[in-house]
């Protein structure tokens, strides 16, 4: 799934700026220097080293118990906006894209 759609981020690029769909009031402008430099990536900064060993160490605390298999995970929440219409219920399936 694309992460800017993901993350409800809009993107004005006449305009030079981006917002959350949720907070079109809030705009951010995007940077006019030409060179971001090594401090940034994509205009994000990058973390400091103590940031970094502390982003880590949370990411092994709250995660120790999980593996890279498929399952049942509560670790997130979906939903899904079906409007006035009565949802749905099928199994999932897997789904060759390239032979339709």
């Amino acid at each position: 799934m694309d992460p800017m759609r993901a993350l409800g981020i809009v993107i004005d690029a006449a305009e030079g700026s981006w917002w959350f769909k949720d907070m079109p009031s809030s705009r951010a402008r995007f940077s006019k220097e030409s060179s971001i430099g090594p401090e940034q990536i994509a205009g994000i900064r990058r973390l400091e080293p103590e940031e970094a060993i502390r982003l880590d160490q949370v990411v092994e605390e709250e995660l120790i118990n999980t593996d890279n298999s498929v399952g049942l995970t509560y670790l997130t929440e979906h939903h899904f906006d079906v409007g006035k219409s009565q949802p749905i219920m099928i199994t999932s399936y897997v789904s060759d894209q390239h032979k339709k």
